[in-house]
């Protein structure tokens, strides 16, 4: 699967340098090709790591039209989260059920001690999701509908994508939560991009819940 993300500059903030360092250092291992929409970050850099120059906070738009020319399967992924060692299998079973998309809760953990100090929940106090997986079928399909006012690292686009994934993937929609394998560091300092000044304007089709068939 390739993971497609942004992240903040290196160098800005010690705390959110060891998250991404820490989260990228966990792709490495599962992930087929990981592309970051950002200058270059040398510190984040491998061989099988591609920079996309781009504003600060890049329209989903731009990152979903991306994953929609890959084949196979891609991930849309915040820059911060750890995801476990079991994460091939999970794809193997979305595969295999003829998956086209899926989600998952994140598991809180403190990254002084590691994901073993994560809760065995998902995190109590936000309703954020962090990872949208799906075909490229799903992804032509999320690029033409997604719209423009949507950026990554901005409030609502992970309720947009979650509405879409619910009503036009329903019969092949998955959530993968009970696998345990997305993991979130516990941080301050959150700063979010542009995001619409009106959430009427952008179009829900369902209440965005996670009630998809489970990938455990």
């Amino acid at each position: 699967m390739i993971f497609v993300t942004s992240c903040r500059p290196m160098g800005n903030s010690p705390e959110y340098d060891r998250n991404q360092l820490a989260a990228k250092a966990s792709w490495e291992s599962v992930a087929e090709a990981i592309v970051y929409f950002n200058d270059p970050q040398p510190q984040l850099a491998s061989p099988k790591t591609l920079f996309i120059p781009a504003e600060p906070h890049p329209k989903i738009l731009e990152m979903v039209s991306l994953c929609a020319a890959q084949p196979g399967w891609s991930a849309l992924i915040n820059s911060d989260i750890v995801i476990g060692s079991r994460f091939p299998i999970v794809e193997g079973k979305l595969k295999n059920k003829n998956a086209t998309a899926a989600a998952s809760w994140r598991l809180e953990f403190d990254p002084a001690r590691g994901i073993e100090s994560a809760s065995p929940e998902r995190v109590a106090h936000d309703n954020g999701l962090d990872i949208f997986c799906a075909c490229q079928k799903t992804w032509e399909k999320v690029a033409y509908a997604v719209p423009e006012v949507l950026h990554h690292g901005s409030t609502y686009w992970d309720s947009w994508m979650l509405s879409f994934f619910a009503t036009f993937e329903c019969a092949s929609y998955f959530d993968f939560s009970p696998a345990k394998v997305v993991y979130h560091p516990r941080h301050e300092g959150r700063k979010y991009g542009p995001g619409p000044q009106d959430h009427n304007l952008v179009k829900i089709w369902s209440w965005p819940v996670m009630s998809p068939a489970k990938i455990h």
